[in-house]
């Protein structure tokens, strides 16, 4: 059994027109997390299924459940985008964009879309 250790949970509105889903990452609008949105800051995870207009928990902090939108192995650094977490391919250095979309380490392995893994929140 995969557990979830929250650290700061905070609540807000679904703003989104439509359900959002446990384990998928959120907006401080209330929307689902898209990266290329600049105006739209990630601010963490839904820890519960959620309709449109009804407030949901999210955590901003801890280790959390996070749906996968590609295979995802363990230990590697994940940013997220359409709510979903997929690993980074760093550059060599890094570059400044690549560690500010880092959204966290994923702690277990997924072999593809879909699945649920414990992410430790950065």
């Amino acid at each position: 059994m995969k557990t979830e250790q929250y650290g700061v949970v905070t609540s807000i509105k679904n703003e989104s027109g439509a359900a959002i889903e446990k384990g998928h990452f959120v907006s401080v609008s209330g929307s689902t997390f898209v990266s290329s949105e600049d105006h739209n800051q990630k601010l963490g995870v839904c820890l519960a299924n959620t309709d449109a207009d009804e407030m949901m928990p999210v955590a901003v902090t801890g280790i959390v459940l996070c749906v996968t939108g590609a295979a995802v192995a363990k230990g590697e650094h994940v940013f997220c985008d359409t709510g979903t977490i997929f690993p980074i391919a760093f550059s060599d250095p890094p570059s400044t964009q690549q560690l500010e979309q880092i959204v966290g380490i994923a702690l277990d392995a997924a072999s593809g879309a879909g699945e649920s893994i414990r992410v430790l929140l950065s």
